[in-house]
């Protein structure tokens, strides 16, 4: 079943942090900042878009966030316990990389 541009847009204005985004496996993608129903890479802010990578989705979640900057450096300074380096975009998309891997870095970032 696809979900119409509104059935989209209405699903994801429920996220407000990335906890609540990532909670479902299906809002997370590898290799593209935003993908539609169909996997094919989108805009982060198009209506089609429905998943997301970590990077993506922090651009996606908190885009009017005046904190936007402090919540990069807390999301990269949980990336970084595990890299060493806090790649955000290196991390999501690393072949071993689980949704529970990214779970727990948004989790500890508190984001």
């Amino acid at each position: 079943m696809q979900l119409l541009p509104y059935e989209i847009k209405a699903m994801l204005e429920k996220f407000k942090t990335l906890q609540k985004l990532f909670a479902d496996e299906k809002n997370w993608t590898k290799s593209s900042n935003a993908r539609d129903i169909e996997g094919n890479s989108v805009w982060i802010f198009s209506d089609k878009a429905c998943c997301f990578c970590l990077s993506g989705g922090m651009k996606h979640v908190y885009v009017s966030t005046e904190k936007i900057e402090e919540l990069w450096v807390k999301l990269r300074n949980a990336i970084a316990v595990r890299d060493g380096i806090g790649n955000i975009i290196g991390f999501n998309d690393a072949p071993n990389t689980t949704i529970a891997e990214i779970r727990a870095v948004v989790a500890e970032a508190n984001v």
